[in-house]
């Protein structure tokens, strides 16, 4: 971390403090960057998140590869993340199953 705060002419306190700042938020949507307490529930992929909202108006568009299963296919894509048709139902169903009836 000495290494980043020198590249960023910060402090290593200072870079230390927005590292744990980051850490206490928790996991967030990487699609439209909604927290876990904005959104009904998230589904974990590999460093990737999606929320229930994402999920639903997931379909796929252009051709990239999926951070949730590494395929190159046709993809929803957010800022942060990917996301294929197949995985989109998935997150859909998991979001079903979760969901009190």
């Amino acid at each position: 971390m000495r290494e980043i705060a020198e590249a960023l002419a910060l402090s290593h306190q200072r870079v230390h403090q927005i590292v744990d700042a980051v850490r206490r938020a928790g996991p967030s949507c990487s699609f439209c960057g909604k927290g876990k307490d904005d959104v009904t529930w998230l589904v974990t992929g590999p460093n990737v998140f999606i929320c229930d909202g994402c999920a639903a108006r997931a379909s796929g568009g252009a051709t990239g590869e999926c951070s949730f299963c590494g395929k190159t296919t046709a993809v929803f894509a957010g800022p942060e993340a990917r996301i294929c048709d197949s995985c989109a139902v998935i997150a859909r169903e998991v979001s079903a199953a979760a969901s009190p009836r």
